[in-house]
């Protein structure tokens, strides 16, 4: 067996979600290569109340609700903002997720009962440069 040379220092692997303050919903480099989200990718928002639960439709055409997916040189984001207040989300910190694929539609979810927050730094408020907890 041959040893294979490791290159990607510094990228994420694991596809998790964040949500940070400002109403932004981040995924990272990991959940954007495990889910296909790439530069034409559209999401569509869903909350189920009584679990709090996001559901997240990826998909590539456009329909009622459906928002752009802004894909950055490390990972992608969206706003959320209007979804947050909408359903009074409450988010003051910064927080990370992981993302559990719902078997029957494909959607991401993201249990808002199982977040970490994240430490406070200047470049934690930047999506894409979002330290990863492993």
């Amino acid at each position: 067996m041959a040893f294979e040379k490791f290159t990607e220092v510094g990228k994420s692997f694991l596809p998790r979600a964040t949500i940070t303050a400002r109403g932004l919903l981040g995924f990272t480099e990991g959940a954007c290569r495990r889910y296909g989200i790439d530069s034409d990718t559209l999401a569509v928002m869903y909350f189920d109340r009584e679990t709090n639960r996001i559901a997240i439709e990826l998909t590539k055409q456009e329909q009622p609700g459906s928002t752009k997916v802004r894909h950055r040189t490390s990972g992608a984001d969206l706003s959320i903002k209007s979804f947050l207040a909408y359903y009074q989300i409450d988010v003051s910190r910064t927080t990370m997720f992981d993302i559990v694929v719902e078997p029957t539609t494909g959607w991401l979810i993201i249990d808002l009962n199982n977040g970490r927050e994240r430490k406070s730094s200047a470049a934690s408020e930047e999506v894409g440069t979002l330290d990863e907890e492993d």
